[in-house]
C-alpha cells in the first residue's frame, strides 16, 4: 500500500463532518496535553506504581532509523550534527502543502502494532523548520495513526488523529518538542481525538478500536488536516520520535 491517502489528506478533510472532532481542534484548550521543552522524558505521565514503563526513542545515531521515518521524497538525509542533540532526519527540499514525516508502511517497528496489547500511552517528537517559502505560521502538529485494517482493500483504511494546541516552530526558533497522550486502554475514542480520513462505516469508537489495535503508520502532519494549504518548499527536521508503554 502506498502513502497516497496521507498526501491527499487536506482535500479529504474538507468533507469530514465537524462532529468527527472535538477538543483542541474545535477551539477548546487542553492544558493536560503538554508540549514539553526538554527531550526525551515523558513528563507529566502517570503510571501505577507496579507498572513496567518503557520508552523507545529513535535518535538516528550513526544512521539508525527504526520504522524508516521519512519526509516522503528523495531528499531525506540523516545529519550527524545540529539535532536535539546530535543526529537528526533532515529534508531540505520538500515541496508540499504540509510536511508529513511518517514511518514507512509495511515495516513493523516499535511505532506500529497493537497499541492496546503493548500498553502504549504516549508518543513524542522534536521538529524544526529551518526555512519555508512563505509561512509556517498557525499550524499545529497533528498526530495521526493509520491502519489498513489488515487487508488490501483501501476503501476501509482508517486514520485517527489528535490536534494539539501548540503550533510548529517558525524558522529561526529551533527545535520544539511535542508530546501526546495516547490512551490505548480506552475502548471509547477520547474527546480530544477524531477520525481523520476513511473509516467507512465505522463510528468514532469503532474507528478508535480498529486503529489502536492495529497501527500500521504514525504521521506528524504540519497543520490542521481539516484545512487547505498552499504548496511551498520546506527545509525541515525531525528528531527523537519516541513511544512510551506502561504494562502491569
Amino acid at each position: 500500500m502506498n502513502r497516497t491517502p496521507l498526501l491527499c489528506i487536506a482535500a479529504l478533510a474538507a468533507v469530514l463532518p465537524a462532529a468527527a472532532w472535538s477538543g483542541p481542534g474545535s477551539g477548546s484548550k487542553n492544558p493536560s496535553r503538554a508540549q514539553l521543552a526538554a527531550p526525551p522524558a515523558f513528563d507529566g505521565f502517570e503510571s501505577e506504581s507496579t507498572s513496567v514503563v518503557t520508552t523507545f526513542r529513535e535518535q538516528f545515531t550513526s544512521g539508525t532509523n527504526e520504522g524508516q521515518w521519512t519526509w516522503g521524497n528523495g531528499f531525506d538525509a540523516i545529519e550527524s550534527s545540529g539535532g536535539n542533540p546530535g543526529y537528526w532526519l533532515r529534508n531540505n527540499f520538500l515541496d508540499t502543502f504540509a510536511p508529513q514525516p511518517s514511518t514507512t508502511l509495511g515495516i513493523p517497528s516499535q511505532f506500529t502494532g497493537d497499541y492496546r496489547a503493548r500498553g502504549v500511552n504516549g508518543i513524542a517528537v522534536d521538529v524544526q523548520v529551518l526555512a519555508v517559502d512563505f509561512s509556517a505560521a498557525d499550524r499545529p502538529l497533528t498526530l495521526m495513526l493509520f491502519s489498513d485494517l489488515n487487508n488490501a482493500d483501501p476503501n476501509d483504511d482508517c486514520s485517527v488523529g489528535f490536534i494539539p494546541d501548540s503550533d510548529i516552530p517558525l524558522p529561526g526558533q529551533g527545535w520544539k518538542r511535542f508530546q501526546y497522550q495516547v490512551p490505548s486502554s480506552s475502548t471509547t475514542m477520547p474527546a480530544n481525538w477524531g477520525m481523520v480520513f476513511g473509516c467507512s462505516g465505522l463510528n468514532r469508537d469503532a474507528a478508535w478500536n480498529a486503529v489502536l489495535t492495529d497501527v500500521d503508520q504514525v504521521t506528524f502532519f504540519f497543520g490542521d488536516p481539516r484545512f487547505f494549504f498552499i504548496f511551498q518548499v520546506w527545509d525541515v527536521g525531525l528528531d527523537n520520535p519516541s513511544i512510551r508503554t506502561s504494562l502491569p
